[in-house]
């Protein structure tokens, strides 16, 4: 057995043996949407945005409020 058979056996055992490539893609896939929603999904997270967006708008619209 040369070298490139010895790769691609050992590289098709690998893949073959840890399970189905389309079940695992599937895992991926349902773990990284999961993921991006509860990120999105994420009351506290938006909320401490918002309040940093309108003090950020109330500090660069109006300076003049600020030295009266």
């Amino acid at each position: 057995m040369n070298l490139v058979q010895t790769t691609l056996q050992l590289f098709a055992t690998h893949w073959l043996s840890s399970g189905n490539a389309a079940d695992t893609a599937a895992q991926e896939i349902s773990s990284f949407t999961d993921k991006f929603w509860n990120w999105f999904t994420d009351t506290g997270m938006w909320t401490q945005f918002a309040f940093s967006a309108i003090r950020i708008v109330l500090i660069f619209s109006s300076p003049e409020l600020l030295l009266s």
